[in-house]
């Protein structure tokens, strides 16, 4: 207990007197070695979550649970030649073909 007290003592210490060189240099080893332990467990929290959704892709893949369970549905021909005449209908509705000739916008 009193090793972490000494250490906040001299952390107070460095901080009082941060105007001065001395002082400032380990404070701002201090900071440095902070901000490359978070971002090192930044990437290693990345990778982890990263190796975890590639895991689980790879069991779901390999245990075939999603691709069974819910079999391709049978496209109907009725509703798909409805479907494309519609799109077809929209087709001609907004690109109206153009007139038998080329207005001159100059005359």
């Amino acid at each position: 207990m009193t090793y972490f007290t000494n250490i906040f003592r001299q952390l107070r210490s460095l901080f009082d007197a941060r105007h001065e060189p001395e002082s400032l240099r380990p404070l701002a080893e201090i900071y440095w070695r902070a901000l490359l332990s978070v971002a090192a467990l930044c990437v290693v929290g990345i990778l982890a979550y990263g190796v975890s959704e590639f895991v689980s892709v790879l069991d779901q893949l390999s245990s075939g649970g999603a691709a069974m369970s819910n079999p391709p549905t049978v496209l109907d021909r009725n509703q798909l030649e409805s479907t494309l005449r519609a799109f077809d209908a929209r087709t001609t509705i907004s690109n109206p073909l153009p007139s038998a000739g080329v207005v001159d916008p100059s005359r």
